[in-house]
């Protein structure tokens, strides 16, 4: 009988360890990740250096370009990043080159930190900057100032390691200066509202 009693209290301590051990091991969740997207966007004006004849043509839409990230999760639902994008615009019957880009520090909220699916709110701030090829005078206009994001997107844990993500984001830049390679540097006051849709996939380690 005692015997029994052994074997019977055995078995049920054993079985929450059985059960336990059957069970799909949970995903760990990678402190660091590293990114690219690939973006397509456009700018309610492009005329941000301080001459009506810059750029010399209408801009065509939609630009293409790409975004790469670099970051690290705290507490399991907030990503604190650094964004580097650019965005390469065409020139309608000019051989311009006409590139708008951005350097951010970002902030992410994620949603559902441990599920598939993984909704998010983004928000960012930095220094912008719009690029334009005079050619054929080989000469180049920027145009600079501080800039601020925010959107929202969906990332896709694929395991441990990877992730896809798709994401909405606004833009605004406020441009104060421009440098010319020809003349010397003057200032500005305007701005410009963007736009981009990306996609792309992150690593994390």
């Amino acid at each position: 009988m005692m015997r029994k009693v052994l074997v019977t209290v055995f078995l049920f301590l054993l079985f929450p360890l059985a059960v336990q051990s059957a069970e799909p091991p949970e995903v760990k969740l990678q402190n660091w990740y590293f990114g690219i997207d690939i973006i397509t966007g456009r700018s309610n004006q492009y005329n941000v250096f301080g001459r009506d004849e810059w750029p010399s043509g209408e801009v065509l839409e939609p630009a293409s370009g790409c975004t790469l990230k670099l970051g690290r999760r705290f507490g399991g639902r907030f990503l604190l990043g650094l964004e580097l994008g650019a965005m390469k615009f065409t020139v309608d019957h000019q051989e311009n080159s006409y590139v708008d880009g951005e350097v951010s520090i970002t902030g992410t909220m994620l949603f559902r930190s441990s599920s598939f699916f993984q909704p998010y709110l983004k928000g960012g701030i930095g220094f912008g900057a719009d690029a334009l090829d005079l050619s054929p005078n080989n000469t180049t206009v920027i145009s600079y100032g501080p800039a601020t994001l925010a959107g929202a997107g969906l990332m896709l844990r694929l395991g441990s390691r990877v992730s896809f993500d798709v994401e909405l984001v606004s833009t605004f830049t406020n441009f104060l200066e421009v440098a010319n390679t020809d003349e010397a540097t003057h200032q500005v006051r305007t701005s410009n509202f963007g736009w981009r849709l990306g996609s792309g996939i992150s690593l994390w380690f």
